[in-house]
């Protein structure tokens, strides 16, 4: 099954190609956000877990012939019905910010269910404005402001960090907040509209500050990204130019009874941000998922692909890859008990 590609965006100008600018930038911007605020920076220890939920997740994954690891997609299933979420695909060269909420909406989840915090959703459905997911085009133009984006499309792996500490995330259901779609635009002028003008920020700034990331790390192997996720449930953005393509259909595992294709690099470049969004063993075999942007089909008819773990550590280790996890969130408060 051939892939989908879609757009990508992880640059100044994703028609010109300036590697050594962009990891500049990154570096640089990475570099600010360890000496303004060094405590957000690193990772904060693992936190109680929920028992009876995370024997919950391991159960669904052990459906689909996962043995160990964590990956959070399975919350998904546990929080609406057990159906993974149908994500809407990214049109333009939104990457980082698409890949963001994701990530955002995956540990606002494990957060309430394998946490137990005393925390809200931002909504519980995600097709409306009662979205879980937050408003993608708020967050894709607060971090092209911090890195001063103001035309085209794309953006930076740190300045979307620094945009999600500085400005927050946006409900769907804010008042006066307009969209053909939820939680991304499906008009691409509107999407661009949000990213290339403050206007629409600064109008929204007020709500969206309410709710900020408090903790990300930078993720430099594979053994980094195994502590984040299957000790902490924390997914990550990875932003690199590799690309991925199927190798070969797995002997034995299958996702809702369908096989599953084991993917290798690619001979192309991406100029890309995806998710890391799970590390999980099946049949002796360790891989990380990654979940892509470009809609539910695009990897051999699924949204995700898993990658071997050691391919996974030759990405991170790449010095044109950035990744950063998404650690806790502050999210608006609850008294109610998730169990």
């Amino acid at each position: 099954m051939t892939d989908i590609l879609g757009p990508q965006g992880w640059w100044l100008d994703e028609t010109n190609v300036d590697v050594q600018k962009t990891i500049k930038a990154e570096e640089a911007k990475l570099d600010e956000l360890g000496q303004q605020v060094p405590s957000m920076m690193q990772a904060r220890p693992a936190k109680g877990v929920n028992e009876a939920m995370l024997r919950g997740l391991k159960t669904r994954q052990g459906m689909d012939d996962i043995t160990d690891g964590v990956d959070l997609r399975y919350l998904e299933q546990m929080a609406f019905g057990g159906q993974f979420l149908r994500w809407k695909a990214q049109l333009i060269g939104s990457c980082v910010a698409s890949g963001a909420m994701r990530a955002i909406a995956a540990r606002t989840l494990a957060e309430l269910l394998i946490h137990g915090q005393l925390e809200g959703t931002f909504g519980d459905d995600i097709v409306s404005r009662k979205n879980l997911a937050v408003f993608a085009p708020y967050i894709y133009r607060a971090g092209r402001k911090i890195g001063g984006l103001n035309s085209g499309d794309g953006s930076f792996c740190g300045a979307q960090i620094d945009g999600l500490r500085q400005y927050g995330c946006l409900p769907c259901d804010t008042n006066d907040l307009n969209s053909d779609a939820w939680p991304e635009p499906q008009n691409m002028q509107t999407y661009r509209k949000w990213g290339n003008s403050n206007s629409l920020l600064s109008q929204f700034q007020d709500a969206g500050r309410k709710w900020k990331l408090l903790e990300t790390s930078r993720l430099r192997s594979a053994d980094d990204f195994n502590a984040a996720c299957v000790d902490g449930f924390k997914p990550a953005l990875i932003c690199s130019l590799w690309s991925f393509t199927a190798s070969q259909r797995h002997d034995s595992w299958k996702s809702e009874g369908d096989p599953v294709y084991i993917y290798k690099r690619g001979r192309e470049q991406w100029a890309h941000n995806m998710t890391l969004i799970g590390c999980v063993e099946v049949a002796g075999k360790w891989y990380a998922i990654v979940r892509n942007s470009w809609g539910q089909n695009a990897h051999s008819g699924r949204d995700w692909f898993p990658i071997p773990m050691e391919l996974l550590n030759d990405c991170l280790r790449d010095r044109n890859t950035v990744s950063m996890s998404i650690g806790e969130l502050d999210l608006p408060d609850t008294t109610t008990i998730v169990t």
